[in-house]
């Protein structure tokens, strides 16, 4: 290793560097996937972004500093394939904030087809013989980074490999900066909103800015691995590279940690979204939006202003789901959070906002109470006199006779038939 003047810095303060990058971005990828509640899938995408940016440090640190070559064959020649995700998924993230769109659809798979492709190649290699696993990280431990003939990839070379990463990388980089010009958020002039629209549009600013720095970072680090002869010869000419490139993921990390609904999830409402309950009169709005042929595929089309969650919008949903409730189809055995989406048009993840946070329930436990409320309802009126108690039960949405039974007596405390003679008595 290197142990010149200095030396002895320039060997620990990067080891510091990616064990920490380490720590911290899979602490808050784990956070933001598990905790989003529902919010939006858009942070799952960043998440899992972060999630194997993080694991592709490990896989660096142990490539740079590790001098077990156990460690080394075991990490280095099974994962490095995962970096290829990580482009997509940040481009996934932007592109579902700017759209209010986490779905993917069939050709968005194709983003991922360099990971498969990458992967398959390692296959061999990966269920190959332990022996030249060692050989692989014992030729690395030795400074000698040419792995060409171990064949690590039967379809990528071992050069071509590190070449890909940052063009790869790279392309991904103008694909979102091309997201944020053609989708950049929008409020109208005077609108109570247009300040909180602009917390969506500084971070995306700042993230992608971010992330095109620390882009820029890696693509000179591998400049710099290139001409490196060997671990310690690399970590001195790429010493500030790392350093600048830690600095921005820890700028990436403070904003995050600033600004919980990012990490969490913050649903984003269409301004003037046109929302109709089929088989449900319309409303003034509704006809009026009718009237002018605007839709709502149309609204998304031409890109209307995305907002925060706003107070008209959460009346509208409110509005929406009571007549939901007076349709009934809630007792349905089928109705779901899904289905309430398909039929309201409210994005599944605006619903599961909606409850947990305006209501302060799950959709499960709503629905339940909803259901076992005209239980009570039908029971008060001698429903029994006509009808089994399965009966009833199907009349409310249950399949199960049994699961009807401990819904209402978590609701009321009692049976069904215990209720009945409470009643009478």
């Amino acid at each position: 290793m290197y142990y010149e003047k200095g030396g002895l810095l320039i060997i620990i303060m990067p080891t510091l560097v990616f064990f920490y990058l380490f720590l911290v971005m899979m602490f808050l990828s784990l956070l933001m996937f598990f905790y989003n509640k529902g919010y939006t899938i858009a942070n799952r995408f960043l998440a899992g972004s972060l999630f194997f940016t993080s694991v592709y440090n490990l896989v660096i640190y142990c490539y740079l500093f590790s001098n077990s070559p156990y460690t080394i064959a075991l990490v280095v020649a099974t994962i490095p394939s995962v970096f290829f995700l990580i482009g997509p998924l940040s481009y996934f993230y932007i592109r579902s904030i700017l759209l209010d769109n986490a779905t993917l659809k069939r050709h968005d798979y194709a983003h991922f087809i360099i990971f498969g492709i990458c992967f398959i190649g390692t296959i061999p290699f990966l269920f190959g013989s332990w022996q030249i696993k060692l050989q692989v990280a014992n030729q690395i431990i030795h400074g000698n980074w040419d792995l060409t003939s171990f064949r690590i990839n039967r379809i990528f070379s071992h050069r071509f490999n590190q070449v890909l990463r940052p063009l790869h990388l790279f392309f991904y980089l103008i694909q979102q900066w091309i997201l944020i010009f053609k989708y950049y958020l929008k409020t109208a002039p005077g609108s109570k909103l247009r300040q909180q629209a602009k917390i969506i549009n500084i971070w995306l600013i700042l993230f992608i800015t971010i992330y095109s720095f620390i882009t820029l970072m890696f693509c000179a680090g591998m400049i710099q691995y290139f001409f490196a002869e060997g671990r310690a010869h690399f970590l001195k000419i790429a010493y500030n590279i790392i350093v600048a490139g830690a600095f921005g993921y820890t700028f990436l990390f403070l904003i995050l940690l600033s600004f919980p609904q990012i990490i969490y999830g913050f649903p984003i409402a269409r301004q003037n979204q046109v929302l109709h309950l089929p088989g449900v009169t319309a409303t003034e709005e509704y006809d009026e939006a009718l009237n002018s042929e605007i839709t709502i595929n149309q609204l998304k089309h031409e890109n209307k202003a995305l907002l925060l969650f706003s107070e008209d919008y959460v009346t509208s949903i409110r509005e929406l789901i009571n007549e939901y409730l007076l349709s009934k189809k809630h007792l349905s055995p089928d109705c779901s959070i899904n289905s309430l989406s398909d039929l309201t048009n409210i994005p599944l993840h605006h619903l599961s906002y909606y409850f947990n946070n305006s209501l302060g329930v799950k959709f499960s436990d709503w629905r339940n109470n909803h259901r076992i409320e005209h239980a009570m309802f039908l029971l008060r009126n001698g429903a029994l006199k006509n009808m089994s108690m399965e009966g009833i039960a199907a009349e409310c949405g249950y399949n199960n006779q049994n699961t009807f039974i401990r819904a209402f007596k978590l609701k009321t405390g009692s049976t069904p038939s215990a209720f009945v003679k409470g009643e009478c008595i």
